[in-house]
């Protein structure tokens, strides 16, 4: 295979994995759709009748509570944390921001401490513009 034919065989397979996943996102959301209704029914059914658990035929449907936390205010969060470091930096989740690791190598010579940075050689493929004719 020539590498013109690799770099349109290459196109033509990211073209098709985009549509598949195109159309795989939308019959899945129509899926979701009908199981969110069907989760609001029962929720409606477990209250209507005060339970929290039944069992049919086909399975066993049950209430769950579900906790979501997020940050709000940041300023608020991050200065409650940084008020009691010690007792309280086991709330924040630890991650670089790539731009400002790369920002202070650049005015450092050095990355801050602790951490790993790496760069990897990867091929990129654009499709050929087409003539205006």
């Amino acid at each position: 295979m020539s590498i013109d034919e690799m770099v349109a065989r290459y196109i033509h397979m990211r073209e098709k994995r985009s549509l598949l996943k195109r159309e795989y996102d939308e019959a899945a959301a129509k899926i979701d759709e009908v199981m969110e209704k069907l989760e609001a029914a029962l929720l409606k059914f477990f209250q209507d009748y005060g339970i929290d658990s039944l069992e049919t035929k086909a399975g066993r449907a049950y209430l769950s509570t579900r906790s979501i936390a997020t940050v709000a205010d940041r300023d608020a969060f991050f200065g409650w944390v940084l008020a009691a470091p010690d007792e309280r930096l086991a709330f924040v989740e630890s991650r670089t921001k790539k731009a400002m690791v790369e920002q202070f190598k650049e005015a450092n010579g050095s990355f801050p401490p602790g951490v790993t940075y790496q760069t990897e050689l990867v091929v990129g493929i654009r499709r050929a513009m087409k003539d205006s004719d």
